[in-house]
């Protein structure tokens, strides 16, 4: 549920009002690395998705399906998924 400064369900709303809003959708391990994949939000902007951890890879709204096939194909099932459920998430649609 949204909180009272209009934060997207997604959000984790521990933020000031007018700040990011950022949720975290969930976290795999890759090669012994924790890597999360976050929803992120300028108040009034569109909602990006990005692969956290230790690298940052911003996923434009137009590739995510591709970036979730392309880790599909090579092996990381859990984080395409993440990707995937991310992309449903920012668009507005359910967990």
């Amino acid at each position: 549920m949204a909180a009272s400064n209009k934060c997207p369900v997604w959000c984790d709303q521990r933020h000031p009002d007018g700040a990011v809003h950022r949720g975290e959708v969930g976290e795999t391990t890759v090669s012994g690395l924790r890597i999360p994949v976050v929803i992120l939000q300028v108040p009034g902007g569109p909602a990006d998705v990005a692969i956290s951890g230790p690298v940052y890879v911003e996923i434009h709204a137009d590739d995510r399906d591709d970036m979730a096939e392309l880790l599909g194909l090579a092996g990381q099932h859990a984080l395409a998924g993440l990707v995937r459920q991310a992309d449903a998430l920012a668009r507005g649609g359910a967990q």
